[in-house]
């Protein structure tokens, strides 16, 4: 008998704490005025969901297009002719987010400089082999 006699003052309590939690939060507002303000809040609602998805289908559009810039950079330096001279040699990986792009190397000699380029798509080259450098430069980069 005590128990229920504790339950049922513990569920009194928590109806009057609500029900003065809801009088603070209405207090003074009549009942067309809160029928307008909570359609208010449910029109503004409908908008904010209107402007979330332009704003995910903007983002879905930008990180599409970011995927087309350079995103990934390697660089391995090299000594070109074996043991004579030092590492002043190097090869520059460029690829973007889809692994392509382009794989330079430029050989120091004692006569110039001479840079070559080669294709990549995807990782892997178009058509012609990657030296020792340039795969280490490729795997720098993803």
């Amino acid at each position: 008998m005590a128990a229920l006699f504790i339950w049922l003052a513990s569920l009194t309590w928590l109806l009057l704490y609500m029900r003065r939690r809801y009088l603070r939060l209405v207090g003074g507002i009549d009942k067309p005025r809160w029928d307008r303000l909570l359609e208010d809040v449910l029109n503004k609602h409908d908008v904010a969901i209107e402007h979330l998805d332009a704003l995910r289908a903007q983002i879905d559009e930008l990180d599409d297009a970011s995927k087309s810039h350079i995103q990934k950079i390697g660089l391995v330096r090299f000594n070109a002719f074996g043991k004579v001279g030092s590492e002043q040699s190097f090869v520059l990986a460029l690829l973007d987010g889809r692994d392509t792009g382009v794989l330079m190397n430029f050989i120091y000699a004692h006569d110039g400089v001479r840079v070559y380029t080669k294709e990549v798509s995807g990782g892997s080259s178009k058509g012609r082999d990657f030296s020792q450098e340039e795969q280490s430069a490729l795997a720098e980069a993803t």
